[in-house]
């Protein structure tokens, strides 16, 4: 699905080359960590999960304790959360690479021992819908888009975005930034789930 809004960025590796061996079959471009060459797709979303953690968005409402890969962990006791346990929960991000061109490794055509890692990464983000929102469809709409717009990017070196962040070493070299428009839980749904919004940032990095 396309999606309605996108940030494109520069040169994504630029400044962003970190060697890892003396081996230069060793070196994948964009990661620095001695263990990169052996986990790369795990450390590509270990680097998005420190990246939304470090959003001043997400150090206002969570920690990286609500922070998954793939799924929430299951339910105790299950099989299903309570309304209770999952509004607990929130807000909660589930991190996961995207099912086509997720993650990919190729190199460089000028030089065929340097390795270059790229991928798509999708953040799907679930918040609780303020009381004081709950009976006014616009307010909740503001809320969220500010909200939204806040964690992508803020403008502010000092209370970063994504974007902010994104030149920075140990996190993604961002390409772009997807945002999706956000669901609301229906009226059925509220009984069992809890009134909230769930949107999904797609996240591409590296170089294309």
């Amino acid at each position: 699905m396309k999606s309605p809004a996108t940030i494109i960025g520069g040169d994504p590796n630029a400044g962003r080359e970190e060697t890892i061996a003396d081996d230069r079959t060793h070196r994948i471009i964009g990661f620095a960590s001695p263990t990169d060459r052996f986990v790369p797709l795990l450390n590509a979303l270990d680097r998005a999960r420190d990246m939304l953690a470090a959003t001043a968005v997400w150090q206002e409402i969570a920690d990286a304790s609500h922070i998954y890969y793939d799924a929430l962990p299951p339910a105790s006791p299950g099989p299903d959360y309570s309304r209770t346990q999952i509004e607990n929960l929130r807000p909660l991000a589930i991190l996961w690479h995207e099912v086509h061109g997720g993650f990919r490794l190729a190199v460089a055509t000028a030089d065929a021992c340097t390795p270059i890692a790229s991928g798509r990464m999708v953040i799907q983000i679930e918040l609780n819908v303020p009381a004081e929102h709950a009976n006014n469809p616009t307010a909740v709409g503001r809320w969220v888009m500010d909200l939204i717009g806040r964690l992508i990017r803020s403008y502010d070196s000092n209370s970063p975005g994504l974007w902010e962040l994104a030149n920075t070493p140990g996190y993604l070299p961002l390409v772009s930034i997807d945002v999706d428009a956000y669901i609301r839980t229906s009226k059925k749904e509220v009984v069992s789930l809890g009134d909230a919004v769930v949107f999904d940032l797609t996240l591409t990095w590296g170089h294309r």
